[in-house]
């Protein structure tokens, strides 16, 4: 009796269900719904977009709709090469193993779509198959569920879709016509301006290896041989073409068939070297200018060299000199990367890979483009250098630096131990002192006494002290007025450098402080669990990590991210919840210091 009261109790409760089922607005009426009436329906569309994404199996939907969208492109364009590049996308994105949105399709449908594009049988049947079985997989097991879901009941009631599921990225422009994300045509063309630049690219860093190499391997022997220039001549003129031709060789070395041009420079630029290596060289530029000059003036071996040489050069690159190989293949260079990156920005979508490297990548260029114009305008600066360089006699290095100031120079004398005072000849830099003996007009290479940590101290009338780390000297100067002068002028050279350190540090500390604000406004800050203790208002490493890869421009891997921590760290800008002295881009938590608001 008491087993017939249940299944009565029972069967009242599922009358009662369908009961109110029934009442529900337009769900018994649209049993039958299908793909069509969700895809001509744009209010409907959003939430059933809306659901698919909260059960993440967007993938058919999506290769349905770029599917139609390809067959419409075929109708409007049907140029060859942009319809294969469109199937390609589409075979790459949804069907081939291993693909970001992988959708489960038979090896023989796979093989055989594969082959048509291979061989380039393009045309509208080409996913045919794929779509009936996408179909059907939506019409038996999407869309029946959707139809019982809230979704579908706040559809029935009138809500208005969230505008976060309407203007969700990642679909083609057809699920979304106001959309900004790219549509499938778009795609298409950004991609094969990306293939054409990569080959211009490619081709470009080939005749710019070929020319160093030309360079180093003919020209700079000649030079030393027949012309007999000394090696630091040579050093001026070639500057450091080694380094350079190195870095191109490797960037070669590293183009791999599924690795764009601007790809492997974007990882040449971020890694610093680049940039390094091509300001040292633009910086020396000048110098080897002026040597050119000077050696065409006094060496009658060096002019015909150079005339006949040019010659052999024009023969072989049309229209260039040793001179024009010397300064202008690098602008070359920089200029058709540049060039690349401005098309790439123009032609690609938010959503291409190239688009955040080429910007980044093109603004560095751009940086060493006015670099150079900046360095060409300090001509008479350096050229009071170059002269010193070639008065100074027996100076270890390079005394021409465009990082070099000349100050002053003059006359003073040095107290010995035993001889009293002797005369030299002083000249000041913005970075050391230099001791000299004078003969004649030139001068002979003694020593010199780094400023960067000096300190200045007046004895007497005349005499003065510098004390340069464990070293000091005890100079006497003509009279009082020369002494001040003296005196004056390495204070503001000692000045200068505190005040520059002073002032760098400053910046870092200014610029990781923004970044410490900007991930406190950007990541989660909440209170968290550990295993047997709570942390309060702390974020994960990991979040960190992850928010600096994907938002700052020069910051592509996770080797830089964690250095920028570490910086935090040191600088107490953040603190470790578990004392560690190490940042941890793992799941360690950490805090932001008061003075990050």
């Amino acid at each position: 009796e008491r087993d017939r009261e249940r299944e009565r109790d029972r069967e009242r409760e599922r009358e009662e269900e369908k009961e109110k089922e029934r009442e529900r607005p337009g769900i018994m009426a649209d049993r039958g719904l299908t793909i069509k009436q969700i895809y001509m329906d744009k209010r409907l569309l959003s939430f059933f977009r809306g659901y698919l994404a909260s059960q993440r199996g967007t993938e058919n939907w999506r290769l349905f709709t770029e599917i139609q969208e390809f067959k419409q492109l075929l109708r409007r364009k049907p140029e060859k090469i942009l319809s294969r590049t469109t199937a390609w996308i589409i075979y790459q994105e949804y069907m081939q193993p291993d693909a970001a949105h992988e959708i489960p399709i038979p090896f023989a449908t796979r093989k055989k779509v594969f082959e048509k594009i291979s061989n380039g049988d393009i045309n509208e049947d080409l996913f045919d198959e794929i779509e009936v079985e996408t179909v059907l997989c939506l019409q038996t097991e999407c869309i029946p569920k959707f139809v019982n879901s809230e979704w579908y009941q706040r559809y029935g009631n009138h809500e208005s879709p969230e505008p976060e599921l309407s203007e969700s990225p990642g679909f083609v422009s057809m699920m979304k016509r106001n959309s900004t994300s790219p549509s499938l045509e778009k795609l298409a063309q950004g991609i094969l301006v990306e293939q054409e630049v990569h080959e211009l690219l490619t081709s470009v860093e080939e005749q710019y290896i070929y020319k160093l190499r030309f360079l180093m391997q003919y020209v700079r022997p000649e030079m030393r041989e027949k012309v007999h220039m000394s090696d630091s001549d040579l050093e001026i003129l070639f500057g450091n073409l080694d380094e350079l031709y190195i870095l191109h060789e490797t960037t070669q070395a590293e183009m791999l068939p599924d690795v764009t041009m601007i790809q492997v420079m974007r990882k040449a630029i971020f890694e610093r070297r680049f940039v390094e290596l091509y300001t040292r060289y633009i910086q020396n530029i000048p110098f080897a200018m002026m040597l050119m000059e000077r050696l065409g003036k006094k060496s009658n071996r060096f002019n015909k060299y150079y005339t006949r040489h040019d010659t052999v050069v024009s023969g072989k690159f049309p229209g260039q000199t040793v001179k024009s190989l010397l300064f202008e293949i690098h602008f070359d260079l920089i200029h058709a990367y540049f060039n690349a990156c401005k098309r790439l920005r123009s032609a690609s979508s938010d959503d291409l890979s190239s688009s955040k490297v080429t910007q980044s990548v093109s603004s560095i260029l751009g940086g060493l483009i006015k670099l150079r114009e900046g360095v060409m305008s300090e001509m008479p600066r350096l050229r009071t250098l170059f002269n010193l360089r070639e008065n100074i006699v027996g100076y270890p290095g390079n005394l021409a630096k465009f990082d070099r100031v000349y100050v002053k120079e003059g006359e003073l004398e040095v107290q010995e131990l035993e001889a009293g005072y002797a005369p030299f000849y002083f000249f000041l830099f913005n970075d050391k002192l230099v001791r000299t003996l004078r003969s004649g007009e030139r001068f002979k290479f003694i020593d010199f006494l780094p400023l960067l940590d000096a300190s200045i101290d007046q004895h007497g009338d005349r005499k003065f002290v510098i004390q340069s780390g464990l070293t000091e000297e005890c100079l006497r100067a003509p009279n009082g007025d020369v002494m001040k002068e003296w005196i004056i002028s390495l204070a503001s050279v000692t000045n200068g450098w505190k005040k520059m350190q002073r002032n760098q540090a400053l910046d870092k500390e200014k610029h990781l402080l923004n970044i410490a604000r900007d991930l406190k406004k950007n990541i989660q800050v909440k209170d968290r669990g550990g295993v047997f203790k709570s942390y309060k208002d702390c974020f994960v490493g990991s979040d960190a990590i992850f928010y600096l890869i994907e938002n700052s421009k020069n910051i592509s891997s996770r080797e830089e991210a964690e250095g920028v921590m570490n910086q935090l760290l040191r600088h107490e800008l953040i603190t470790s919840c578990t004392n560690e002295q190490v940042f941890k881009g793992s799941k360690s938590y950490y805090r932001f210091a008061d003075k990050v608001q």
